[in-house]
Order: C-alpha cells, then structure tokens, then sequence
C-alpha cells in the first residue's frame, strides 16, 4: 500500500532500474528517493505517511491497513497525523482553519473598539457592515466545508477501489506464477492420463502444500484464503490445502472450473463435456463451499498443458484459491458490492453485498442483503462509464448520492451521502479489468 500510494504522489514508481539484481537490492536496502524529492511541493504530511507505510523494518510500519487507511483518512479531513509531527506554525494555521469564525470575530471585535474609541459617530455603521461580512463568511465556509466532504469522500472510495483492485491482481499473480511450474504440468498430465490411480494425487498433494508454505501462508503471511485447490481435466479436486474429503468429488460445474460466470446446472454438465478454464485468470461468482457451508468466491487460472511459445497448449486443469465474502476487509466506512449475477436464490440476482463493517460470514440459508433497485442502477451505471477511454465520460454519472440507504442497516440507519466507485484492475484487458465489484464508501453523517 505504500508504494501504491507513493505511485499516486509521484506519478512513477518507488523502485526503478533496468539492473533486476540492483532493482532488488534497492529494495532489500529500502533505497528510494523521497516522494518529495521527486514531486516538489508535496505536503509534508503525506510524505510521511507514505514514508511510514514504506519504512524497512516493520516495527517502524503502520501495524495494519487500517492504521494508514486512517492517517490518510485524517489527512484527508485536514487534521493531524500520526506519522508526521507538525511545527507550531502549521497547528496554528489549523487551529485557525478550523476556527476562522471565532478568530475573524475576534479581530471584528477588536477594530469595532477603536472605532467606538475613536469615532463613535460611526459606530452603528461599522458595526452593520461587519455583520454582514460575518454572515457572508459563514455562508462561505459552510460551502467550502461540504464541497471538502464530498471530495474527501469521492477520494476515499477510490483508494479504497485500488486497494480491492490491487488485492485481487495479487492473488491472480501469486496463482500465474505457480500455475507456471513444469512440475505441475507434469503431475496434471499423469492424473488425467490415469484418473482412476490415486496414488499419482500425493505428490501432486505434496507440491501444493510445498507452496502454500513458501508463501508464507501457513503462517498467516500475504493475502488471506479459505483454500487452495487444484483440480484435473475432468473437474475433479486432485489437490487441496486444507485437506478434507472433498478432494476426490467432482466441481466440473463450479463456475472458477469453467469461468462461464456461473455454476452450471446438473442437466447442463450432463448435455456436454465441460473444458476447464481457459481465460488467462477468473474470479467467480458467489457459490456456497461445500467444505464449511459458507459463502465464497473464488480465484482461478489454467494450467497449461505447455509453456507460452506453445500455440496448440490447451488447459489440463486449474489452480485456485477461495476466499469467504466476509475476509475482504477495507475501510471501516465501506460497503464491497458485487453487481454480476449469483445463483443463490431461485432466479438469478445482482447487487449482493459481499463486505459490510456489522456483516461477518454468511451461508445460503443466511444470504447477505442486496442493494435497492435505484442504487444498484447507479452502480452498474459507472461500472459501464469506467472502462470507457472516451475524454470525460467519467463525469457522464456523478459517482455521489445523496440520499442513500445503508443495505445492512436498513431504514433504521437513515440516510447517508455515498460515494460509489468501480473495482477495476488496472493492467488487465478490459473483460478481466472489470471485476464487476463496487466500492461504495458512506459518510456517516446524515444528510440534511
């Protein structure tokens, strides 16, 4: 998150060279010129933030996401930060910011004694004027103040987008990297030769546990998922960590299998022959796991029967991890929205609420709420608006609303102002990029 945010102060990375064993050095060593030496006028507060989130050794980093989330927050809010320790002059000037009435007031006051003193003639006239001034004043910093909410708000939901965006582009790059190994490729292809001869399963078993550990995730390190799974040509799961007695059963109808965007019905998989992933990455629609019964989504991509340079490869399996809808945790003021159909009712629906700060895990027979109608209209709005390179379609449909109903605290919690913001992965080609998931950041005081 440091380096993210040092990308978006300075416009370039934090590590550059063309040297991969220099480029890694730098960064075991923490070299790196500071924000504000390559973009002046950078506030000194920011800079530390971004300085702290981007410290080399960790005692000397925010403890979690949150803690930056919330320095930026404070920022954001013109008030002071924990990573940067301001010189008087600068409380001062907030002091006054935050009290400019108080303080114009006070010199009114002043100017309006000398006047009594000196001319009291004209002290009735003097004093008209100035409360006039006063009022204007007040009116003034009454609409500075809101139009700072509303763009801190608009502001918050994007970093909280790109910190989702980023979050997912991670786990497809971890499972990409591993996906590529030819010994995977080698134990898919003797599974799916021999699919009936279990014993070609464990070494396959053993592989997936060998990575899981040198990721770091037995140790509760990286990005957090539910399980890992590995699945053959014929969808059945060849591989899992944690292990349990699913592996063996059949998910050929599981949409992170086939990447349809759906899970398939029973007399779908019966009609035809399901081929396995062959998108470069997937990340499915909702679906209950078998395993805990709870509510997940899932992160795929293909395992190829040969390398790159290969043009008649073809998927021999897939490789994935799940994740529960509840584990996606951002600011404490957001709601994570998924606006792709799910099959978890009768008829297929959009809108469901995949992160709630007062949500938790959810099953089927608890499904989370879904957006109202008029809300989710807007949502799909900009996510239509923001793959769109046309100059100022963004400004198409006001990302703000007004008059917006919390999903999970329902009428009880009022209304709110809320900013919506799509999850777009930058870098990836626009069918992928468009996850189909929307931030919307709420503002909790109620609107007026």
């Amino acid at each position: 998150l440091g380096c993210t945010l040092y990308r978006l102060l300075t416009g370039r990375p934090a590590f550059e060279g063309r040297l991969l064993h220099q480029l890694k050095q730098d960064v075991i060593e923490g070299r790196f010129p500071r924000p504000g030496h390559v973009k002046q006028g950078l506030s000194p507060a920011l800079e530390a933030i971004c300085l702290k989130a981007m410290a080399l050794h960790p005692q000397n980093r925010y403890a979690t996401a949150l803690e930056l989330a919330e320095d930026v927050e404070r920022y954001l809010g013109d008030e002071p930060v924990s990573a940067y320790r301001e010189p008087r002059s600068q409380k001062l000037g907030r002091w006054l910011r935050h009290h400019r009435t108080m303080a114009q007031m006070a010199a009114l006051a002043g100017l309006l004694l000398i006047v009594v003193i000196g001319v009291s003639a004209v002290r009735l006239g003097a004093m008209a004027r100035s409360e006039r001034a006063a009022r204007l004043d007040a009116e003034q910093s009454r609409r500075a103040a809101e139009s700072a909410r509303r763009e801190n708000l608009r502001a918050s939901a994007k970093l909280a987008a790109r910190a989702i965006a980023q979050d997912i582009d991670v786990r497809w790059r971890i499972l990409e990297g591993l996906a590529a190994s030819p010994r995977l490729r080698e134990l898919l292809t003797a599974i799916n030769a021999s699919p009936e001869d279990r014993s070609l399963w464990e070494p396959l078993q053993s592989w997936l546990y060998r990575r899981y550990i040198d990721e770091g995730f037995d140790k509760g390190l990286g990005v957090k998922s539910s399980s890992w799974i590995v699945n053959a040509a014929d969808g059945t799961q060849v591989a899992r960590i944690p292990q349990t007695g699913s592996i063996g059963d059949n998910f050929e109808r599981r949409d992170y299998f086939h990447g349809r965007g759906r899970d398939l019905t029973d007399a779908e998989v019966a009609a035809e022959v399901v081929e396995p992933l062959s998108r470069p990455v997937h990340m499915s629609a909702v679906f209950e796991s078998t395993n805990t019964g709870t509510l997940m989504v899932a992160f795929s991509v293909p395992v190829w029967s040969a390398s790159l340079e290969d043009v008649d490869r073809h998927s021999i399996g897939i490789l994935g991890m799940t994740v529960q809808i509840g584990d996606f945790e951002i600011l404490p003021k957001a709601v994570l929205l998924d606006t792709r159909s799910d099959q978890l009712e009768s008829s297929p629906k959009t809108g469901l609420v995949l992160y709630h700060p007062e949500l938790g895990h959810r099953s089927r027979d608890e499904l989370p709420p879904r957006l109202d109608g008029a809300s989710l209209e807007h949502a799909l709005g900009l996510r239509e608006l923001a793959l769109d390179d046309r100059p100022g379609a963004a400004a198409d449909l006001d990302p703000l609303v007004d008059d917006f109903q919390d999903p999970v605290l329902g009428a009880s919690g009022g209304r709110w102002l809320a900013a919506f913001e799509p999850v777009v992965v930058k870098g990836r080609p626009d069918p992928i990029a468009d996850t189909g998931w929307v931030v919307i950041m709420e503002d909790k005081k109620t609107v007026e």
